[in-house]
């Protein structure tokens, strides 16, 4: 390897390949050598130099610098302090004003400005003070997170001005403030999704209130400032939701305008030229400083006089409105303290300022931008009719429906953002990227406005794009790049209530009526106001004679249950036969673990029950040969849907992604639907067809695939008879499954003419139902037939199984194992197990409900259509095939899993059975619809079946019916094969992290690794194990030349041990192969296979290994992402000189997010890619296996 060295001189080390001078490093023995020769090579005045990292933090010795491939130069000074970073740029400004008329009297066009002539960090000067301002994201996540280097600081900004009205409110406070701690703790819950969800009754009735107004200029043709109404409309939201105060500016055309609203117009305009003005002006005896003071002790007194009535009613226990005043009035912490008065009303103050005129501006602009862009407008009424707003209050499942609407409201926040900077003040001396540095008490400004208009982070910014705020779309970007919130700690914590106003607003106003401005050249912004409020914004309002008529595509919300409207859950679906005439319902899955093929069978199940005679359920690559002559199959031509084509032919898809790549099942119809002469053939052309996705949101890749076969169904020539459905298996993937089957089933049998369906009022199935069992006594054949099947299937056998790490020391355990296999493998591919549950387990179960665990029976009936759940015991059975409960209870019972709801019913009905009513109600409660942060709360003291026998051991006897129908099976595990059949054919090895948990004194093992823990030592250990192909999605690169870069976490070694294995098998060593390792474990006490990895290196099959240990006492805490971005020169020149592929394995939510975050920082600030062009020249190079 070469020893070669880079050094750039600050300012010029983004284009460092030609700026930069590359020095070998074997040619200098002192740090004093180096610079000597760095400062006539780089032609610095000075012979005193500050080496500096990409990250601008100071190099202070030799062997620092050798550890680098590129060092920033800097000529300033040789001191190593912070303030020899590089210089912010910025404009000079003059001696007394400094910047003043650099940002003033346009703030916001004048700081577009700046950013755009110097850069996205520049320094500007303010009434004497210094301050560093940023549009980009790369600053504002550094700055916007409440961290050791950066914090919310009242004091000392323009935000101070705001303080005397905000007072000790949420928004006017330091972080470190009691009452900011106190307050932010008792009012979280007060803005959850779901507190939030009862204030919509209120938000619609005032937007109908406003509209009878908005009617009367449709009558009289005047014009109005539309945001005047759009203030009066958030500002009675307040006040009604807040506490219970009407201000009367609703309540016809000629309204007064409420005392309180021309005080805090005065105070927040104030505030703003205080803050422009040196300290000493608002100390004058000046007429402005008296009005001031007299217009704040005003609205003071409105609100403390509130304050004052409700706390008597209170007193008095008479009935309040169970509003945000209330809450405060009588929420305390565990400690039993609560707010002052004096606290409630600068809360109430500060919800006011901040939860008004935000939205209001929102709102206007809003409506002026749908009035610019006919076709946005024209999408929003299309959303408004799809999803039936009415004048009756939506429901919260129409609210999350809106989703066209809120990308709206999302683009108007960033092209209009309403606060136009967010003020951080640094805690210590830190530096930026790119080596700026930031002395302590330095203020750093995040300039929203700016930030949201800079071309490297938005295309085309000035442009008006809903769709910026597609899923994809807004995945591809930072959080950090939109902040009309803020973002972290100190973001806002009425960013859902006010999306929730806004959505529910903007809807009820463009369903009524049509917004048109007056004279668009006129309007502008008011530079005096604290928020970006439109001037000018007159417009005229007439009667919305243009409503589309509902499309076919129904939309479907993903969204939770909530307090107000229960989860409805179409698997319990009392579906009766409906007298109608049903088109061919082919069903198609694509499934690893068996989600999607329940969910599919479960579908199928339901049509067939609905009254559909031709229904089938195949599997993606199944399906292929039959698809011609499937979809052949039609319907009779007087089934349609009315207005539309005939539907002679529904197919839907229900299928998982597995790192962005189809499923197992799915790699041939993958190949199929995705070439051109597919697409010109339309296969599906006449067909009808629909999509559901499995997936997980933790994932990068979530809905990749589903989304993809969606597209590709279109292309093919089908027609969407309903939009996509997405269930997220970490959060509640039954629930959105769901929300989608229920749109469905609507959808097929009111479209075909039958009665619509009302699954709320119907009875669910019982635990037993959808199955019967026989008894099978000792004397039948099948007595024992039973214990030969039970171990036929036990046919791979653990032949290794011994320990990687020092767990004396760790106290973590990770085993290698080697598994018998009976079918060929390839590096990269994984072993599915299916994980056996501990005898004593097993037994304490069974003693606890009354079962006999040699009890032997035979399903001879199976209906999954009727069953509470097909993820039951229950859903695994097979008719005819005789099994023992031992069997169940050990492969096919997750005993070791959350108890599910089923479960938890069954032990209510249990209890009640024995007079237990208070425990039973408890329970009972516990698994209601609403009560999903509370079940939440119950699984986390009652992690197991063994957990919730202990707790109520009055339930005790159990048929085993009820058990079967009512305990979860086990899903099998997946682990990535570490060996390559060069080596190991017979039999492959993994490498297993052993999950063990301690709670409460006792101890929690993993399903699986639990198991290969607890039979270790113990010989001819068999169990059931398959290979799963990865389909050649994680494979090593072929050609020797091509450089291997392999990236991982703890067990995420094992797929590239297999890699390694293997390429010394095929000769694949230095010098004809360069093969680099960047490995992340805690400390050398978990470095698993080290012995291995360092022979590797010896013999040349690894060139290097690169660890980052997190849990080192010698060295301070380092991550893989650390050491991707301190070699990101290497990796450069890996990746895109030499062609490079990298290859990332390891915890989906969080090493590999930071991982590919580390990536892109290389790529942008070592590479010069663009940010926009980032992702897609990293996805060429990027392979990974991650899992949730």
């Amino acid at each position: 390897m070469s020893n070669n060295l880079v050094v750039v001189l600050s300012g010029q080390e983004e284009n460092w390949k030609k700026n930069g001078v590359t020095l070998d490093l074997n040619n200098y023995t002192t740090l004093d050598n180096l610079r000597a020769d760095v400062v006539q090579k780089l032609k610095i005045d000075s012979p005193s130099v500050l080496f500096l990292d990409i990250h601008g933090n100071p190099l202070t010795s030799f062997d620092d610098v050798r550890t680098k491939d590129i060092v920033v130069v800097s000529g300033a000074s040789s001191s190593t302090s912070l303030s020899t970073g590089n210089a912010i740029p910025g404009p000079p400004g003059s001696y007394i004003f400094g910047n003043l008329y650099d940002v003033f009297p346009d703030p916001l066009n004048q700081v577009r400005s700046l950013f755009n002539k110097y850069g996205p960090i520049i320094q500007l000067t303010l009434l004497g003070t210094k301050r560093v301002w940023t549009a980009h994201p790369k600053y504002a996540e550094v700055v916007g997170k409440e961290t050791e280097d950066y914090w919310k600081r009242v004091d000392g900004t323009a935000l101070a001005e705001m303080k005397p009205v905000g007072g000790q409110g949420l928004f006017t406070t330091n972080g470190d403030d009691p009452d900011w701690v106190l307050g932010h703790k008792l009012l979280m819950p007060a803005f959850s999704p779901r507190a939030i969800k009862a204030y919509a009754s209120e938000m619609s009735t005032l937007a109908d209130k406003l509209n009878v107004i908005f009617q009367e200029y449709a009558e009289t043709g005047e014009k109005t400032l539309i945001n005047r109404w759009m203030t009066n409309f958030t500002f009675e939201t307040i006040g009604k939701t807040g506490f219970g105060y009407d201000f009367g500016l609703l309540e016809k055309k000629d309204a007064p305008v409420h005392p309180f609203i021309v005080s805090m117009g005065f105070c927040l305009s104030e505030g703003i030229n205080r803050a422009k003005s040196f300290k000493i002006y608002k100390t004058l005896p000046l007429e402005v400083n008296r009005r001031y003071d007299r217009e704040l002790k005003s609205m003071h007194k409105i609100v403390e006089d509130v304050i004052k009535v409700r706390k008597e009613q209170i007193s008095k226990n008479l009935d309040v409105p169970k509003d945000l005043l209330t809450y405060m009035l009588t929420e305390k912490t565990d400690a039993g303290q609560g707010m002052s008065d004096s606290l409630i009303r600068d809360q109430v103050m500060t919800f006011l300022i901040a939860g008004h005129e935000t939205t209001s501006n929102t709102l206007s602009w809003a409506l002026f931008e749908i009035d610019r862009h006919p076709k946005v407008l024209q999408a929003c009424l299309q959303e408004i009719v799809n999803v039936g707003i009415s004048d009756d209050v939506p429901t919260d499942k129409q609210i999350s429906e809106l989703q066209y609407i809120e990308r709206v409201l999302k683009e108007t926040l960033r092209y209009h953002a309403p606060v136009r900077q967010v003020a951080k003040e640094a805690r210590r001396d830190n530096s930026l990227p790119g080596g700026f540095a930031i002395p302590k008490n330095s203020n750093v400004i995040i300039a929203i406005d700016a930030l949201h208009h800079n071309p490297d982070v938005f295309i085309d910014p000035e442009v008006f794009d809903p769709e910026r705020w597609t899923r994809e779309n807004e995945a591809e970007r930072s959080i950090y790049s939109w902040m009309p919130f803020s973002q972290g700690p100190r973001g806002c914590i009425g960013r859902q209530f006010a999306m929730q106003e806004a959505k529910i607003g903007l809807a009820k106003f463009l369903r009524k009526f049509k917004f048109t401005t007056v004279d668009p050249s006129a309007v502008t912004y008011d530079p005096q106001n604290a928020t970006t409020a439109p001037l000018n914004l007159w417009m005229t309002v007439t009667p919305q004679t243009n409503l589309p008529e509902p499309n076919k595509v129904v939309s479907v919300s993903t969204a939770k249950a909530t307090a107000t409207t229960p989860t409805i859950q179409p698997l319990n679906l009392e579906l009766k036969p409906q007298n109608v005439q049903f088109p061919p319902i082919t069903l198609l899955y694509g499934s690893n673990s068996g989600t999607s093929s329940d969910f599919a069978n479960t579908i199928a199940a339901k049509a067939k029950k609905l009254g559909c005679s031709d229904v089938v359920v195949f599997g993606l690559d199944e399906f292929l040969p039959k698809l011609a002559t499937r979809l052949a199959t039609t319907t009779p031509p007087s089934t349609n849907f009315p207005g539309s084509p005939t539907i002679k032919h529904m197919v839907l898809v229900v299928t998982a992604t597995y790192n962005g790549t189809p499923p197992d099942n799915a790699g041939e119809f993958d190949k199929w639907m995705s070439q051109d002469a597919t697409i010109k053939s339309q296969p599906l052309k006449g067909v009808h067809f629909g999509v559901f996705g499995c997936g997980n949101k933790q994932w990068r890749t979530y809905q990749v695939f589903p989304a993809k076969v969606d597209a590709a169904l279109e292309a093919l020539g089908g027609t969407r008879y309903i939009a996509p459905g997405a269930g997220d298996a970490n959060e509640d993937i039954d629930g959105d499954f769901a929300e989608f089957t229920h749109a469905l089933y609507d959808t097929w049998v009111t479209s075909f003419g039958g009665t619509k369906l009302c699954s709320q009022e119907t009875k669910p199935p019982g635990i037993t139902d959808g199955f019967t069992l026989k008894t099978v006594p000792p004397s039948d054949p099948h007595w024992k037939s039973a214990r030969q099947a039970d171990t036929a299937l036990l046919t791979s056998q653990i032949l290794v199984n011994r320990e990687l790490q020092n767990y004396a020391a760790s106290k973590r355990s990770t085993r290698h194992l080697e598994i018998s296999v009976d079918t060929e493998y390839l590096p990269g591919d994984h072993l599915e197990v299916l994980p056996q549950n501990d005898p004593e387990i097993v037994n304490a179960v069974a003693q606890a409900l009354g079962l006999a665990l040699d009890a032997t029976f035979i399903p001879t009936a199976i209906d999954t259509s009727l069953m509470a759940s097909t993820r039951s015991i229950a859903g695994s059975l097979e008719i005819g095939l005789p099994v023992t409960l031992r069997h169940v209870l050990t492969h096919r019972a997750d005993l070791l899993g959350p108890p599910s709801r089923l479960l938890v019913s069954l032990f209510a009905q249990k209890l009640e059975a024995v007079g237990d009513s208070a425990a039973a109600d408890a329970l009972k409660f516990l698994i209601a619809p609403t009560s999903k942060k509370e079940f939440d709360a119950f699984l986390k003291k009652h992690r197991t079946l063994l957990d919730l026998l202990e707790a109520y051991p009055k339930v005790n006897n159990v048929a085993l019916e009820e058990f079967l129908g009512s305990v979860s099976g086990v899903v099998p595990r997946r682990y990535s094969i570490a060996s390559s059949p060069l080596v190991l054919k017979d039999r492959v090895s993994l490498a297993v992290g052993v999950v063990e948990d301690v709670d409460a004194g006792k101890v929690y093992f993993g399903q699986a690794s639990g198991f290969f823990k607890r039979v270790a030592g113990v010989e001819n250990v068999k169990l059931v194990a398959s290979v799963k192909s990865c389909k050649d999605s994680f494979r090593a690169p072929e050609d020797v030349k091509t450089p291997l870069l392999m990236v991982c976490a703890g067990t995420g070694l094992a797929p590239f041990m297999g890699f390694l294995q293997d390429r010394k098998a095929r000769g694949f060593v230095a010098p004809n192969a360069e093969t680099h390792l960047f490995f992340g474990c805690r400390n050398e006490d978990d470095y698993i296979y080290r012995s291995e990895l360092e022979q590797y290196e010896k013999e040349g099959v690894l060139s290097k290994i690169h660890v980052a240990f997190s849990r080192c006492k010698a060295q301070r805490k380092k991550y893989v992402q650390h050491i991707l971005i301190d070699e990101g020169v290497l990796i450069w020149e890996l990746l895109n000189d030499k062609g490079g592929r990298l290859y990332v394995c390891g915890a989906a939510g969080g090493m590999a997010k930071d991982v590919r975050t580390a990536l892109l920082k290389v790529v942008t600030q070592i590479g010069g890619i663009s940010e926009a062009d980032a992702p897609a020249w990293l996805e060429s190079r990027y392979i990974e296996d991650v899992w949730g």
